[in-house]
């Protein structure tokens, strides 16, 4: 979870949703993931992905990853197109967990346990 914010409060509007699908196509390659569906609303886009599910709003991106999904290896890509294409300009605030830690012996590094 990745959450943007500006330094110019007084700048154009700033919406995480501009990110055309195209270049989260890519980035999500990168996190060894695809996007299989979407749906939208006026608050969210949410993303079915191959290996779990990612949710953009506003100032929030959520990518919920399982199996052998890299999403630390994305977030370069992912901080490049939010500055390109949302006007925000800081990450604010990131959290990573992993619930159900289970066969770490089958994720690739740094995957394989919190002591990093």
């Amino acid at each position: 979870e990745v959450w943007f914010t500006t330094k110019n409060k007084s700048g154009p509007e700033c919406d995480l949703r501009n990110i055309p699908r195209a270049a989260l196509e890519q980035m999500l390659t990168i996190a060894k993931c695809e996007i299989i569906s979407s749906m939208s609303n006026s608050h969210v886009d949410a993303y079915v992905l191959s290996e779990s599910s990612m949710f953009l709003s506003k100032r929030r991106i959520v990518l919920k990853t399982c199996g052998t999904t890299t999403p630390l290896d994305c977030l370069e890509k992912m901080i490049w197109l939010v500055k390109k294409f949302t006007g925000y300009d800081m990450v604010e605030d990131v959290f990573y967990s992993r619930k159900n830690f289970q066969r770490p012996d089958l994720q690739l590094s740094p995957y394989r346990s919190f002591e990093r």
